[in-house]
């Protein structure tokens, strides 16, 4: 797990770009690992924000990005986000993600340079990846962590946060104009340094993606898009696999909605959840793994009927396996995780691609979806209540376990984490040895 040190002699160094959250470090590092036991050296590469993460997986990286992303950056733009209107929430998070990734063409490519790497591996949301592989002449590979719909393929006309069983042509043309507008002011500054050092000018996002090797962590059928590029490769989830056991070892409702979601919605929803009288226990994560909760969610800890717990965090994949249900916020590695665990899954998609992803629960029979409008009504808890008693009659859960069942038989056989490794390995074939690569630079 060295971040620096000699090249391996048998193997071949790697470069691996990371995004400072929890859910985003699952996949990458499982495949990073995967890589080091093929004797290949990995470098992980990181903002202070992630440091903590990556340590307590026994991985120290190489930091870049300061002062512009001192420790604490991604907290105070989740304060701001909160504190602030729609409008200006967009705005703190543009220019959080613009100097994210302009601190890795700038304050990280000099580093890289002197590393000798032969491929990079980087997280789909850090979407310089591309123009660093290409400065540093050598192959980039991204990896899905959100539901990617591929810009200009066909099945994928609206983006992937709207749900079209609840968008209007109007809404989704809307949503797609304001995406692009988005895309457009945040790659801005990338494009002029991209300009600057003789690369070409992109058009599209689909052009910020590799276009050697790109990686989705789900099964084919999930994705909403009926064509993608031949070098866009699904391998399922690279998490270790959690047998399940059977239905009538199950028990209890299980409830988190990630580490990203903004704290009023939390709070409301959580809360809502507990005053649901369901007859099974009730197990709350509110996601903080430091176990750091806003004043509202630990009182909220501290007055729970009987037959619910509230956690500040706990190991979700021990747990799913128990559980009868799991009410999620629609990110995309716990529905991958559901799958992988047999869990039917009620969804409360909040934002980005939660909506798209949730469409794809519902539309494969994996559980349940809530509405926006029901998510905003003020009657949120008889809402969940009625969901939650339907999915736990009988007929509907053979339905979604019967549905879970074959997809995850489909993740099974799409190769999964030795396919990853496969696909880096064939780019890894392609490339010189890093001294010879970079022989006669000064």
């Amino acid at each position: 797990m060295n971040h620096s040190g000699n090249q391996s002699t048998t193997g071949k160094r790697i470069g691996v770009l990371t995004f400072p959250a929890a859910g985003h470090l699952q996949s990458i590092v499982a495949l990073a690992q995967a890589l080091e036991a093929q004797g290949h050296e990995v470098v992980y590469f990181s903002i202070a924000d992630g440091k903590a993460l990556l340590q307590a997986r026994g991985i120290e990286p190489v930091l870049y990005g300061e002062p512009r992303l001192p420790l604490g950056s991604l907290k105070r733009l989740a304060g701001k986000t909160v504190k602030t209107s729609s409008y200006a929430s967009i705005v703190h998070g543009l220019k959080f993600h613009q100097l994210l990734l302009m601190g890795t063409v700038q304050d990280l490519l000099p580093q890289l340079k002197t590393l000798k790497l032969s491929v990079l591996l980087g997280d789909e949301l850090i979407l310089s990846g591309k123009t660093l592989g290409e400065c540093l002449k050598i192959p980039f590979i991204g990896i899905s962590q959100t539901l990617s719909i591929y810009p200009g393929t066909q099945g994928s006309d609206l983006p992937p946060f709207v749900d079209p069983a609840h968008s209007s042509w109007l809404k989704s043309q809307l949503a797609r104009m304001f995406a692009d507008l988005y895309l457009f002011l945040l790659l801005l500054p990338l494009q002029g340094f991209r300009q600057k050092n003789g690369l070409r000018t992109e058009r599209h996002l689909r052009d910020f993606f590799s276009s050697q090797a790109h990686l989705l962590p789900y099964a084919r059928s999930f994705s909403p898009a009926s064509q993608v590029p031949g070098h866009f490769h699904f391998t399922g989830p690279l998490i270790s696999l959690v047998r399940s056991p059977t239905p009538q070892m199950r028990s209890g409702i299980y409830a988190s909605l990630g580490t990203l979601v903004d704290l009023p919605r939390k709070e409301r929803i959580f809360s809502d959840l507990l005053q649901c009288e369901i007859d099974r226990s009730l197990l709350i994560s509110l996601g903080s793994a430091s176990g750091e909760v806003s004043e509202t969610l630990s009182q909220l800890a501290n007055h729970v009927p009987a037959g619910a717990r509230v956690e500040s965090y706990v190991r979700q994949l021990e747990v799913l396996p128990r559980s009868e249900v799991m009410v999620t916020h629609g990110g995309l590695n716990s529905v991958q995780e559901c799958i992988l665990t047999r869990t039917p899954m009620l969804v409360l998609p909040i934002k980005h691609d939660q909506l798209g992803v949730a469409a794809r629960v519902r539309e494969l029979g994996l559980g349940e979806v809530c509405t926006s409008a029901e998510m905003a009504s003020g009657n949120l808890s008889e809402v969940l209540k009625t969901r939650l008693t339907r999915m736990l009659e009988p007929s509907r859960q053979a339905f979604h376990l019967a549905n879970l069942e074959a997809q995850a038989l489909e993740i099974e056989s799409s190769g999964r984490l030795q396919k990853a490794v496969a696909v880096v390995e064939e780019q890894l074939s392609k490339t010189k040895p890093a001294e010879e690569a970079h022989r006669g630079e000064k």
